[in-house]
């Protein structure tokens, strides 16, 4: 196993071309302290179930209200008061 390693570090570095003018004028994120993000991704998660099932509930009144909006008389029923000579709705 040591063998193979050292064997790996004999190896020559690639040639890499220097970065382009984009690329060094480029706004890269700035890197943190590993405890900041460490301490940020650990926070616990709060999951409200009652939350999502009113949620879901908000839904299914906003699609009802939005299908009572709609008229209450079709175009076919509208056209056929119009020929008979009522008054259109």
């Amino acid at each position: 196993m040591i063998a193979i390693l050292a064997l790996a570090g004999c190896e020559t570095f690639p040639d890499i071309p220097p970065p382009s003018a984009t690329a060094r004028a480029a706004d890269f994120p700035r890197l943190g302290p590993i405890k900041d993000t460490l301490r940020a991704s650990t926070a616990p998660v709060r999951v409200d179930p009652e939350r999502d099932a009113l949620q879901a509930r908000v839904s299914r009144l906003q699609r009802r209200a939005a299908i009572m909006r709609g008229s209450v008389v079709d175009d076919a029923t509208r056209a056929r008061i119009a020929r008979v000579g009522g008054q259109a709705i």
